[in-house]
């Protein structure tokens, strides 16, 4: 992700402004970057799949996901972090 979490969160809001504001919305938080793929580390450690694994710290961007969060609350979007489904 590129940018700072304040240039991240108005183009967030910009895009989800965008949106019918009828329909119902859902934002997915920050989804962890790895270093690699995770088919090709893991096609590469098939015996030890926790040779693909990383720290939470190192894999996400705590501000950008609470930039995400206040965007979607500006919207009234619902927000989903599936963080605790990688660690």
């Amino acid at each position: 992700m590129q940018g700072t979490p304040e240039v991240w969160e108005k183009s967030v809001a910009v895009a989800l402004s965008r949106l019918d504001a009828a329909i119902p919305i859902a934002l997915i938080t920050d989804t962890p970057q790895f270093d690699m793929s995770a088919a090709s580390c893991l096609s590469k450690n098939l015996e030890d799949v926790h040779a693909c694994g990383t720290t939470p710290e190192r894999a996400l961007s705590l501000p950008m996901a609470r930039a995400q969060e206040r965007a979607a609350e500006w919207r009234g979007a619902s927000t989903i972090d599936l963080t605790s489904y990688f660690y």
